[in-house]
């Protein structure tokens, strides 16, 4: 499987910059309780509603052509900047030498720009998307921070390799998911795409595929050297309860040390360091 070829991006990024009225609400959220819970809708709302469209903006470090309806995470990118500080914080601990981090459901690239911005030269970025709004964001994304540190696959991974259905949630995109909906897209083992993208060890790992985790890790620990697994993990956790087998258990039996657990994600690493 090749990555996805990135086109440059049109308009620029920056051409589509807060405008002074948005820059002045985005002040005023992000100082405050506003950019949390059930006040983000009406903060979005109210940001469209000065400029309809995508709002080009920064986020660690890296640019990010935003969209507000229909992604809250976009929309909580844009108006937290410390959206998921500790996870990072502790990805970048692992990962200040430089190496390879791995982001399984990488949506618009909320990990793999930032993670991509940090690591520069010193390191390599493979994020893996299937959805296809997701997909072309995340390619957006890319473009905005010409970044040659990172290569985008359009494939689900799991425990097979051929084709597997897909969910598109329009209310969520980032809720998409392998199951029974109107969209088919390709599917290999997580190990067979690493193999072929010529990654022989993983630094970090990220994963987010709402409850089909396990159908991704089991296999993945199973064939993939032992030596060359990742010395931290990002997995949500939210929808465990989806799991056949326990993701976490699984890394806690193989010398894993639980290291933070937020509302949404687990962190753990190996041996605790």
């Amino acid at each position: 499987m090749t990555p996805s070829a990135v086109a440059p991006l049109e308009p620029p990024f920056g051409a589509l910059a807060p405008t002074s009225l948005q820059s002045a609400l985005l002040g005023l959220a992000r100082d405050s309780f506003l950019k949390r819970g059930d006040f983000r809708p009406m903060v979005t709302g109210l940001l469209s509603a000065m400029r309809g469209g995508p709002i080009d903006d920064r986020f660690r470090g890296a640019g990010f052509r935003l969209h507000l309806k229909g992604s809250p995470t976009e929309a909580a990118m844009l108006l937290n900047p410390g959206y998921n500080a500790p996870e990072f914080e502790l990805l970048e601990a692992c990962l200040a030498g430089g190496g390879t981090f791995v982001d399984v459901g990488a949506n618009i690239g909320l990990y793999s720009l930032s993670v991509a911005a940090f690591l520069g030269s010193k390191g390599r970025v493979i994020a893996i998307e299937p959805e296809p709004v997701a997909h072309e964001r995340l390619l957006i994304n890319v473009a905005a921070n010409a970044a040659s540190n990172i290569s985008v696959y359009k494939t689900a991974v799991g425990d097979r390799t051929g084709e597997v259905s897909f969910i598109h949630d329009d209310a969520n995109l980032g809720h998409s998911r392998v199951g029974e909906g109107g969209l088919t897209v390709p599917i290999l083992p997580l190990a067979d795409l690493l193999t072929q993208a010529g990654v022989k060890s993983v630094d970090a790992l990220k994963i987010d595929v709402e409850g089909f985790e396990d159908h991704v890790l089991f296999p993945f620990f199973e064939t993939w050297p032992a030596k060359a697994r990742p010395r931290a993990v990002v997995i949500e956790h939210i929808d465990r309860e989806r799991w056949g087998r326990d993701c976490i258990d699984l890394m806690l039996s193989l010398g894993y040390v639980q290291r933070l657990k937020e509302r949404s994600n687990t962190v753990l690493t190996l041996g605790g360091g």
